[in-house]
């Protein structure tokens, strides 16, 4: 019994210095896993939220329409046409910060950061 404590232990050691040293290697910004979702509307109004985010190279983000709004990639020429439900999709391959608008609303912005 006391062996595998020692070993559980030893274990959720390596877990927590890991997790801590992904964060130190971002810069101390935790990046979301490759499953990440972002609203486009909410109670709040016509916002994106979160309206940034960081994800890993690799990673997908998803949109998630709560009323008519669409995703237009700034410079980048990706569009997700105007939906007023359901949901659109876009995997980060580059590294870089990508920033996009909802064409519809002025001032509905977000950007994804990828690292």
């Amino acid at each position: 019994m006391k062996g595998r404590l020692k070993k559980r232990n030893r274990a959720l050691a390596l877990v927590a210095a890991t997790a801590a040293l992904s964060v130190v290697a971002v810069g101390g910004v935790p990046i979301a896993s490759s499953a990440t979702i972002v609203q486009a509307g909410t109670e709040a109004g016509d916002v994106y939220s979160p309206r940034a985010v960081t994800v890993a190279k690799g990673s997908r983000v998803t949109w998630q329409f709560n009323g008519p709004h669409n995703v237009v990639g700034k410079g980048k020429g990706w569009t997700a046409k105007i939906r007023t439900s359901g949901t659109w999709s876009r995997t980060f391959r580059v590294k870089g910060k990508f920033y996009y608008r909802c064409t519809i609303h002025p001032g509905m912005k977000g950007s994804v950061t990828v690292r």
